[in-house]
Order: structure tokens, then sequence, then C-alpha cells
């Protein structure tokens, strides 16, 4: 299990983060995943050893174009 943000110490996040890691272990392949450039900036803030990981697991995700009007 790959930890991509610093697990939590409140026992809900700690509960949702665990559920999103089983998400992208397990279920990832069942989706055609998309990311936008909001996604990719977002991912890449933060502690920059995490934020590689975070923008690793991204790698191959489809990016959509957001309109101006967005």
């Amino acid at each position: 299990m790959i930890n991509y943000a610093r697990p939590s110490n409140d026992i809900r996040a700690m509960a949702n983060q665990n559920t999103t890691i089983e998400w992208w272990e397990n279920r990832k392949p069942d989706f055609e995943l998309y990311i936008s450039e909001f996604v990719i900036a977002e991912s890449s803030q933060g502690h920059p050893e995490a934020a590689a990981r975070r923008l690793a697991a991204l790698d191959g995700i489809d990016a959509l174009d957001v309109p101006i009007e967005a």
C-alpha cells in the first residue's frame, strides 16, 4: 500500500484515506479515468517527495482540456 499523503491522526480521515488507497489499487482498472490541469496543479503541491508520488500515480491518465468558460 503506497501513501500519497501523510497519514492522518483523525480516525475518520484515516478511514477515508484507506478507502481511497484501496480504490486506486483495486477499482481503478474498472474505470476510464480523466484528470484536468487543476488535478495536476493540486497534486504538485506539498512535500516534494509526496508530490512526486502523486504525480507518478497520475501518469498515463488522459488530461481533459478545460474551456476558458469553466
